[in-house]
């Protein structure tokens, strides 16, 4: 207020004109503060409708979203329960095959002579093992349990000595087998370089089996 008092005096007014020019100033300046605060009242209140107008969004999304996660796990569920029904089905229709390839594989199992340790090559045996489950169309699967059959002695322990997985593997029972009688690079090498004619062996056959070492060596 000081200052309208000043500032009337400047602009040389007296008495009641200084007086009424003092109060009109004051009354203006009152105006525009309650202008300004109720400007500043609207835009806070403003600003609180867009914050709940924003929540408001972000709710229905939520729930939106809420609602697809929903559907998407009403759809996986009922794919799965499709799923397992078909897979039983298929299992009704597939256990009388697989049991009648069952019956068919132990009719057709090998009449192969039990392998003799010390007296038998494992790679040899194996090698004529291998073939005949190749003629007799076996299943690669099966071929482990049924070599399991033929074993005695110490390629019988290495067979019990593997993991449950390892022990349906064809191929790791005959690579721990071949490990186990030193059928390895290094063995076939010592072979080869020990190789010696046997008693009654052909100059034929005394080569076929050195150049078997030497093959197995290279592989």
């Amino acid at each position: 207020m000081a200052e309208f008092w000043a500032k009337g005096v400047e602009l040389g007014l007296k008495g009641k004109q200084l007086t009424e020019f003092v109060e009109s100033q004051t009354q203006l300046l009152a105006q525009r503060e309650e202008r300004q605060a109720q400007r500043e009242r609207e835009e806070r209140q403003a600003q609180r409708e867009r914050e709940e107008r924003e929540r408001e969004a972000q709710r229905e999304e939520r729930q939106l979203e809420l609602k697809r996660l929903e559907l998407q796990i009403e759809m996986e569920t009922k794919r799965l329960e499709l799923q397992t029904e078909m897979v039983r089905v298929q299992n009704e229709h597939e256990a009388p095959r697989q049991r009648d390839n069952q019956q068919q594989m132990l009719h057709r199992a090998p009449k192969l002579p039990a392998f003799a340790d010390g007296k038998d090559q494992i790679d040899c045996y194996l090698a004529r093992f291998e073939r005949f489950a190749e003629s007799a169309r076996w299943q690669r699967d099966d071929w482990a349990i049924q070599l399991s059959a033929h074993l005695t002695r110490a390629a019988l322990e290495v067979y019990t000595r593997l993991s449950n997985d390892d022990a349906r593997d064809y191929d790791a029972l005959k690579e721990a087998l071949l490990r186990c009688y030193n059928f390895t690079e290094r063995g076939y090498r010592q072979r080869f370089r020990e190789c010696q004619p046997l008693s009654g062996e052909t100059p034929s056959q005394f080569v076929e089996r050195l150049s078997s070492y030497l093959q197995k060596w290279v592989e």
